[in-house]
C-alpha cells in the first residue's frame, strides 16, 4: 500500500487538475477526501481509495523541469559560453549581495 503523504500529494495534485470541476474528478467513484469522514470500519475502502489515486498519479507523472543552467545554455548559448567563465561585474554583484572572492 501507498505512503499516506504520497497519496494526500496526489490527492492534491487531482483536485488541482479538476479545477473545482468535481463532475470531472476521479473521486466521483469514492468519497472525496475533501468530504470523507474517516471513522468507517471499512479499511478496504480506504485501500482502494489509495490505490485509485496512485494508479492516477502513474498515469499523470509530474512535470519535471530543467535547473537553471540547462535552461539558460538552451536559451542562450553562444551568450552562455562567452561569459560563464567571466566575473560578476561589481555593480550587479553589490547588488545581489555576493561577497568578492577571497585571495584570487
Amino acid at each position: 500500500m501507498a505512503e499516506f503523504v504520497d497519496v494526500i500529494h496526489h490527492t492534491k495534485r487531482i483536485c488541482k487538475s479538476v479545477n473545482g470541476h468535481c463532475e470531472k474528478c476521479l473521486f466521483g467513484a469514492f468519497s472525496c477526501p475533501n468530504n470523507a469522514r474517516f471513522d468507517s470500519t471499512d479499511e478496504q475502502k480506504f485501500i482502494d481509495f489509495a490505490n485509485a489515486v496512485m494508479t492516477w498519479a502513474a498515469e499523470h507523472p509530474e512535470p519535471v523541469y530543467p535547473s537553471w543552467y540547462e535552461y539558460l545554455t538552451d536559451m542562450y548559448p553562444a551568450t552562455w559560453n562567452m561569459i560563464k567563465d567571466k566575473p560578476i561585474p561589481a555593480d550587479i554583484a553589490e547588488k545581489l549581495g555576493i561577497e568578492p572572492k577571497e585571495g584570487v
